[in-house]
C-alpha cells in the first residue's frame, strides 16, 4: 500500500514535468527552462541515485514524454472547444462531444500515470521511496502543493 502511494507520487511528478513540456518556452513562469532539467538532479542528490537509475529513469521520463506532450495538447484543445460551445449561443451537442472527448483524454492521461508509476517502482528502492515520500510530507506541510484547493499564492479559492 505505502508502495504504491509512493510510486503515485513519483510518477506525477514525472507525468507533470512531462505535460509542462507541452508548453512553450517561458509559460507559465518557467523562463526557458527547457525540460526542467533540475528535477533529475535534485532527485540524483537526494535519492541517491545511482548512475544507472538516473539512465533508466530519463529513458522511461522521455518515453512517455511524447505521448504525455500529445495528450496534454489534446486536453488543451477539448477545454477550448467545450468553453468555444459557449460562446454565441449554447451548443449543447458541441458541448456534450468535447465534454465526452476531453473525459476519454484525461482518462488515456490517467491511464499513462498509473503505467508511468509502475515502471518507476521497478527502478527505485524501497528506501529511495521512503525518502521521497518524507520530501513530498514535508512540501504539502508547508503548503508546497497548490493542487490540493490553493491557488498560486497559497490562498484558498472561494467558488
Amino acid at each position: 500500500m505505502k508502495r504504491t502511494i509512493l510510486i503515485s507520487g513519483l510518477a506525477l511528478g514525472l507525468a507533470f514535468g512531462g505535460t509542462a513540456l507541452a508548453e512553450q518556452p517561458g509559460e507559465r513562469g518557467y523562463k526557458d527552462r527547457g525540460e526542467r532539467s533540475g528535477m533529475m538532479e535534485r532527485w540524483a542528490r537526494h535519492l541517491d541515485l545511482t548512475e544507472t537509475q538516473q539512465e533508466q529513469l530519463k529513458a522511461t521520463r522521455d518515453s512517455y514524454n511524447p505521448e504525455l506532450r500529445n495528450l496534454y495538447s489534446e486536453i488543451r484543445e477539448q477545454r477550448h472547444a467545450l468553453r468555444d460551445s459557449a460562446s454565441d449561443g449554447f451548443n449543447e451537442e458541441a458541448a456534450r462531444d468535447s465534454a465526452e472527448r476531453l473525459g476519454q483524454l484525461m482518462a488515456e492521461h490517467a491511464f499513462l500515470r498509473a503505467r508511468l508509476q509502475a515502471d518507476i517502482g521497478e527502478i527505485l528502492t524501497d528506501e529511495q521511496l521512503a525518502v521521497l515520500a518524507e520530501r513530498r510530507q514535508a512540501r504539502a506541510e508547508r503548503g508546497g502543493n497548490r493542487w490540493r484547493g490553493k491557488g498560486r499564492h497559497g490562498e484558498r479559492h472561494n467558488g
